[in-house]
């Protein structure tokens, strides 16, 4: 139950989110454009809620009273996605984007603070990075988690849910590196999927990378720590790429094996990619010369329910932007999904006609 802010509570509440949240002005939650033949679109919503002890916290009242801009919100979600071509100073244009999304484990404060510490920091290492090589290579993450090491980030990452199991606390995520030459998607994982839908088969194939972990806890000393190995899904014109955080497709289902809202016409295809010991190569997937016995099908409700949302707007060929506001609009709506934080990102590829 949501509890009601004492004056003084208030007072510093407020101040709090003026002078923290100033810093994300630069750095939209929301984001849309096109680029060569594909479409880019990404959107984060959070509860902007707080947890104090056993009480919740409405924030919404105090973000409007502060004249937050829209875009920005208290929580643990976050998407980036931004054209290489600004961040570079070469004389020869690059085809290029920047796609990441994450989700911290908890809600309020330390998620925010978890998620802003991360996002600041990633957004450093890319811009360095891109500079240097423009190439996405595994030890970005195990970079990251080198420089959140540190005793505030450790307490942070000790508060995110602590009633949760030690691995999953910190931040699950995906940052890739999109081709607009190629449609090709380089992407290192830290535990979440990649959903592809085929507009030729009207069919979704839910891709399993293979996970390293999360933000923020792991060094190579844990039990649980696994290195972070690149992979690879091309997008043709007329497809699409769709990521999302868990809150989009994670339900209130009670029983394991509750009936989904719907499915989508065809049955959801499965691929996980394969372990990949060897940093140096990549696994790819691509549906068009994939080997059909490595497909299997999807059967989990909740991702059944989240592709029968996804479908008519898919199916109906709109752009990316469109999706992604018609798709957390429906979610929101449907008490069957948690009331959870939020994000998907879209990338449409576009047919010769739409270019």
């Amino acid at each position: 139950m949501e509890t009601k802010l004492h004056p003084m509570e208030k007072v510093f509440l407020t101040q709090f989110l003026r002078d923290y949240l100033n810093r994300f002005n630069a750095y939209k939650m929301s984001f849309g454009f096109r680029k060569g033949a594909f479409e880019f679109a990404g959107q984060s919503r959070n509860t902007n809620t707080a947890h104090l002890g056993d009480s919740e916290y409405d924030l919404e009242p105090l973000l409007e009273a502060c004249k937050i801009p829209d875009h920005v919100s208290i929580g643990g979600d976050f998407v980036v996605g931004f054209d290489y071509e600004p961040l570079t100073e070469t004389s020869s244009p690059t085809r290029e984007v920047g796609l990441s999304i994450f989700d911290t484990a908890n809600h309020g404060y330390e998620a925010f603070f978890l998620a802003g510490h991360i996002r600041g920091l990633l957004l450093n290492i890319l811009d360095a990075h891109i500079r240097d090589r423009r190439k996405i290579e595994n030890h970005i993450f195990t970079e990251l988690n080198e420089l959140l090491k540190g005793p505030v980030t450790q307490e942070l990452v000790r508060s995110t849910n602590p009633s949760r199991a030690t691995r999953t606390r910190g931040a699950v995520g995906l940052h890739g590196q999109f081709h607009v030459d190629t449609g090709a998607f380089n992407f290192v994982c830290t535990g979440l999927p990649v959903f592809y839908y085929s507009s030729q088969r009207n069919r979704f194939y839910y891709l399993e990378p293979n996970s390293g972990p999360p933000l923020g806890y792991f060094s190579h000393t844990d039990e649980f720590y696994k290195p972070y190995v690149p992979h690879n899904v091309r997008l043709h014109a007329g497809d699409y790429l769709i990521l999302a955080t868990d809150g989009c497709f994670e339900s209130e289902c009670l029983e394991d094996f509750c009936p989904a809202l719907g499915s989508p016409d065809h049955p959801i295809g499965y691929y996980r990619y394969e372990d990949n010991a060897d940093m140096n190569s990549i696994t790819q997937f691509d549906l068009y010369q994939a080997d059909e016995n490595l497909i299997s099908e999807q059967s989990d409700p909740d991702i059944h329910s989240f592709c029968h949302f996804l479908q008519p707007y898919v199916k109906a060929g709109i752009g990316a932007h469109l999706i992604v506001e018609h798709v957390l609009n429906a979610i929101k709506e449907m008490p069957y999904f948690h009331f959870d934080d939020k994000s998907l990102i879209i990338v449409k590829g576009l047919t010769d006609e739409e270019m």
